[in-house]
Order: C-alpha cells, then sequence, then structure tokens
C-alpha cells in the first residue's frame, strides 16, 4: 500500500485498503477495518471508480454488520446493491443480496433472509459459480436444521 502511494497509484492504495480492511475485520480488528475500508471509498470515488466503489461499500456494509451496527449495514448493502446493478454487476449483485440476507436472518426475519438468499443463490447458478452455489446451499441446509 505505500509503495502505491508513493508510486501516486490511488487504484492500487485504495485496492489495497480494501484488502487490508477485510484482514482486519477477519480478525476482529473493526476499528482499522472500518477506518481503512472508509478510506478506500473515498479514493474510489474521488478517481471515479464507481465499479470499486460499490465493490468496496459492500465489504464496508460486512464490517460495519460485524460492529452491529446493523440498520446502518443494511442502508450501506442496499446502497452497494443499487449501484451493482446500475454497473450490471451480477457477482457483486449477489454479495450485496447475501448481505441483506444476513441482516434478516440476524434481525429475527428469516422469511425475508431466506428469500434474499434465494435471489442471490440464483445469480450464483446462472453465473456458473460453483464456490458459491455450494456455499449458500450448505447455508440452506444448516438454516433446515435449526
Amino acid at each position: 500500500m505505500e509503495i502505491n502511494r508513493q508510486l501516486g497509484d490511488r487504484f492500487g492504495e485504495a485496492n489495497a485498503l480494501t484488502f487490508l480492511g477485510r484482514v482486519w475485520c477477519s480478525t476482529g480488528d473493526l476499528p482499522s477495518a472500518a477506518d481503512a475500508q472508509t478510506q478506500a471509498l473515498e479514493i474510489f470515488c474521488r478517481i471515479g471508480d464507481r465499479m470499486d466503489e460499490a465493490w468496496s461499500l459492500a465489504h464496508y456494509a460486512a464490517t460495519i454488520a460485524a460492529t452491529g451496527d446493523r440498520p446502518r449495514a443494511l442502508t450501506l448493502y442496499q446502497q452497494a446493491l443499487a449501484m451493482t446493478r446500475e454497473l450490471n454487476r451480477a457477482s457483486d449483485e449477489a454479495r450485496c443480496i447475501e448481505g441483506i440476507a444476513d441482516h434478516h436472518l440476524a434481525t429475527g426475519n428469516p422469511t425475508e433472509g431466506i428469500e434474499h438468499l434465494r435471489q442471490a443463490l440464483a445469480i450464483y447458478q446462472r453465473l456458473g459459480m460453483r464456490a458459491d452455489i455450494e456455499r449458500l446451499t450448505a447455508r440452506f441446509a444448516g438454516l433446515a436444521r435449526q
């Protein structure tokens, strides 16, 4: 990331910040994750890269959800979803829909959550994204056991 900054590579810097935020989120350092992802969003917005802005926004939404601020995360997922649809980015659209499903499942609305998971699964199937199809299929099996 520092090399990207020194070279003036704003795209590379924002990309690195997004991935760094994902790592920090997965290790539980949510404040650092949110900070890195906020910086990435600002850069993508400044350089006019809406596709990666939408992608980064979805990751930021996941971090905010992990902090427990589910209403804010839902709003962010919805914003990212609108952007991905506008940009015709079906795989990112499915991931946003999955985030919205997670919100509904976590807030006690399983019917709505499952419906969103079905929508995401349909997109993954249409795109032939085997790993995501298998992951969601396993999620459905887990939900059925509950």
